[in-house]
């Protein structure tokens, strides 16, 4: 039951495109640091799915 409703908020909270923003963020200023000018392009979160059981 807890796993469940964990993952249904998690998807009405947007939280894996947050995770995905803050993933480029911090790969492109862990680049940076290093002088490299980078641009980190994604795939996308893709669709919030609910496992089935």
């Amino acid at each position: 039951m807890a796993k469940k409703e964990v993952l249904e908020r998690a998807c009405r909270g947007d939280v894996m495109n947050m995770a995905l923003e803050n993933a480029q963020t911090q790969l492109q200023q862990l680049f940076s640091l290093t002088g490299a000018v980078v641009t980190v392009t994604t795939q996308g979160a893709g669709a919030c799915q609910m496992p089935v059981k």
